[in-house]
């Protein structure tokens, strides 16, 4: 399985990779630190699923989201952030996001790698239970 990580956030990109890579059958195809990023290393490798954050430079998570959505419509996507709330994953959901995970929660990697399984198993934008406050 194929995941993109994106976050602005160079400290947490290499977290993620490092939690995402125990899973041997995963594999990183690339990382990016803002949506237009994003959203051409989506276009470039094709990955199954993309970890999104909410708040970077330029397109947000949210825009990033619905531009994968419209060039990778099978892509599964989770959205990575600290900004969790209700309304957020109801955007999140309206855009193909599959769950948002909040980054300050217990256990962050395992709830994440959760999510990204979920994801995966959907196929695409199917609404999962998330993490938010």
């Amino acid at each position: 399985m194929k995941i993109a990580i994106i976050d602005d956030n160079r400290a947490i990109r290499k977290t993620l990779r490092t939690g995402i890579e125990t899973h041997t059958d995963w594999e990183i195809c690339g990382e990016a630190e803002n949506g237009e990023a994003a959203v051409a290393l989506v276009q470039a490798t094709k990955p199954d699923l993309v970890v999104l954050d909410l708040s970077m430079p330029g397109l947000n998570g949210i825009e990033a989201a619905r531009q994968v959505r419209a060039i990778a419509p099978t892509t599964g996507m989770v959205l990575f952030t600290n900004y969790a709330s209700r309304e957020l994953s109801k955007l999140a959901r309206s855009v193909g996001i599959s769950a948002v995970i909040s980054k300050d929660s217990t256990d962050v990697i395992i709830h994440l790698i959760e999510a990204l399984r979920k994801a995966k198993r959907a196929g695409g934008p199917a609404v999962l239970t998330d993490q938010a406050k």
